[in-house]
């Protein structure tokens, strides 16, 4: 098993917007063979920044979903909106 925890600021005009267009990100992908879940937060002080909390079956599939026709639609729909670099963490099953 592998988990991708991806944090991501979002500029405060794009919100509603960004969380529209994730939550849509996150229905197609849940339907990619090797993602187990997908789990999308927003931090509860900070409206800014999010977590994307991805669950995959097997290491490739995490560079798989990256290549998807859904996952381009939406980082360049969202890529703009990044007040920073997108942080991305790797962890495996131990």
């Amino acid at each position: 098993m592998y988990i991708k925890n991806v944090v991501l600021y979002i500029e405060k005009e794009h919100i509603a917007a960004f969380i529209a267009a994730t939550k849509e990100n996150q229905a197609h992908s849940l339907q990619e063979p090797g993602m187990v879940s997908f789990e999308f937060f927003q931090h509860e002080e900070d409206e800014t920044r999010f977590l994307l909390h991805e669950k995959y079956s097997y290491r490739e599939a995490t560079a798989e979903h990256m290549q998807t026709e859904h996952y381009q639609k939406w980082i360049t729909l969202v890529r703009p909106w990044f007040l920073q670099p997108v942080d991305r963490t790797l962890y495996q099953t131990v």
